[in-house]
Order: C-alpha cells, then structure tokens, then sequence
C-alpha cells in the first residue's frame, strides 16, 4: 500500500513518458511522410500506432483522476481496461492496419495494466 501522493507521483511519471513516446512518434510519421519509402512508412505508422495505443489508457486514467481522485480513479480505469480488454475476440479485417491498430490497443491496455497492477493506495492516506 501506498499514499496518494506516492502513487500519483509513480503515475505521472509513467503516463509522462508515454504521452512523450506518443509524440515522438507520432512527429516522426509526419516526418517522413513525404519523404521516407513506403517499407520505412510501414513500420512508421506501426510505431505510432502502438506508441497511441500505450499512452490512451494513461490518458484516459490522468482524466480520471482529475474527476475522481488517485484512488478511485486509477481504480475505474484498471476496470474499464480489463473489461474492453476481456470484451476483444479474434476478429480480423481486411484492413491490415486496421488489425495493427487492434492488436496494439490490446497491447497497450496488457502493458497499463501490468503496470499498475500492484499499485494499491492506502484508503485513509488517499482521503487526507
């Protein structure tokens, strides 16, 4: 068990360097999209599809946060991720990025998950 503050401390560091992965490469697509071959821009946009894909749950729990508090919060996030989680089937579309970008959101809601997993804040520390 942690405090608020440690816990949110912990948080914000990790959903910072997400939201900056997400930038990064995100600037680096947009780069190279008049510049780079079509093989470079393949793995470009699987890049910023995961890198999207790890930082939306963090983004989603900072919003959380803001409306609920640290504990609750993070508590509602790490239930919706699972739900939507569990809630994937195997499903293919002919669209191979379109089945990139699925695969990656279920990666990046496997990683926060696995992340937060053991973050467990102190219910008299979160309400003081």
């Amino acid at each position: 068990m942690m405090d608020a503050t440690t816990a949110l401390s912990r948080l914000t560091h990790r959903a910072e360097t997400a939201f900056a992965n997400d930038d990064k490469a995100r600037a680096t697509l947009a780069d190279s999209l008049g510049k780079a071959s079509a093989l470079q821009l393949t793995w470009q946009m699987e890049e910023a599809l995961t890198a999207s894909a790890i930082a939306k749950p963090w983004r989603d729990l900072a919003k959380r946060i803001e409306r609920h508090g640290v504990r609750e919060g993070l508590a509602k996030q790490k239930a919706e991720a699972l739900e939507v989680l569990l809630q994937y089937g195997m499903t293919a579309s002919t669209s191979q990025i379109r089945n990139v970008a699925q695969l990656a959101e279920q990666e990046g809601l496997r990683r926060f998950l696995n992340t937060v997993d053991t973050i467990e804040i102190d219910e008299d520390a979160a309400a003081g």
